[in-house]
């Protein structure tokens, strides 16, 4: 078991990890988008320095994609708040969210390794599926440690709240003990 201030540091390690890599994948969000959907969403300079497409852009994929690395940077601020202010209604939205941002890019590796099956590479279908077992331990470790904070929240909040209940019966009894001594 964790110590409360071991979970805090690796939430909080997990918030810049994720922060990281959302703006890492948006900043290649349009060649991210075109593997996925094999569109081309960047726009290429030509030598004489006009602007061509090589191909049609799919803008749900791209948008999309964007919004879901924005949301992830936000829900990553989030849990950061949620642990600083010992907030476990805000970590369960995370894990709520983590669930939902998983099957969301299950679904992206799902669609690249079509592409790699399709282009006949072995050695590309081994690498992400090197990937795959890679971000299987991430987002699983992720998850437990997260579940693991949010437990020590809520007890550290219900043993606050008994010893809050103990020292109010101790004044109580206290302040009745002092009544009758001075009867």
């Amino acid at each position: 078991m964790c110590s409360g201030g071991t979970l805090k540091f690796l939430c909080n390690f997990y918030a810049c990890c994720n922060i990281f890599w959302a703006i890492s994948i948006a900043v290649n969000a349009d060649k991210v988008s075109e593997k996925i959907m094999r569109d081309n969403c960047s726009v290429n300079l030509i030598p004489d320095g006009s602007r061509v497409s090589w191909g049609i852009c799919n803008t749900k994929t791209y948008g999309t994609l964007v919004f879901m690395l924005a949301l992830g940077c936000i829900m990553s601020l989030l849990m950061v708040v949620g642990v600083a202010l010992d907030k476990g209604l805000l970590l369960k939205v995370f894990r709520i969210f983590l669930f939902a941002n998983i099957t969301f890019l299950f679904g992206c590796w799902l669609a690249i390794l079509i592409s790699f099956y399709e282009a006949h590479s072995p050695m590309l279908m081994v690498l992400w599926g090197f990937v795959l077992v890679l971000c299987v331990v991430y987002f699983g470790m992720q998850i437990w440690i997260v579940s693991k904070a949010c437990e020590a929240i809520s007890k550290k909040s219900y043993c606050m709240e008994k010893a809050v209940k103990r020292e109010s019966i101790n004044r109580f009894i206290m302040d009745q003990s002092q009544k009758f001594q001075s009867f």
